[in-house]
């Protein structure tokens, strides 16, 4: 069920590298909520137009967005974000490098659900 939304600024060097990170996602969303890899669902959206603090170029931020049905505990849901800011982290390395990136996870439980 899960429905993950990774957003990122146009400036971020990473761009060809989405679909493998995508995928990587997915196979932590299964060992760690767990979720079922066949209803994990994913995109990626490019932001061309964004602000970040100043606005200044050098700024940058990719967000990773999931939602999911109740019945996970939160200490598993906080293990969750932690294993999947380590994976962001270790995929934008070269835009931690050159860029002021700012790297967020936000996991929020969907008040329901009507499946059909």
């Amino acid at each position: 069920m899960p429905h993950i939304r990774l957003e990122h600024s146009a400036n971020i060097s990473e761009k060809d590298g989405m679909l493998p990170l995508l995928k990587k996602i997915h196979t932590v969303l299964v060992e760690t909520l767990p979720a079922d890899l066949a209803t994990c669902k994913s995109r990626v959206f490019e932001c061309p137009v964004f602000c970040v603090s100043d606005g200044a170029q050098q700024n940058a931020f990719v967000h990773l967005g999931i939602h999911i049905l109740p019945g996970r505990t939160q200490e598993t849901i906080e293990q969750t974000k932690v294993a999947l800011i380590n994976l962001l982290k270790s995929h934008f390395v070269q835009s931690s490098k050159d860029l002021h990136l700012s790297l967020s996870v936000e996991i929020a439980l969907l008040g329901e659900y009507i499946k059909g």
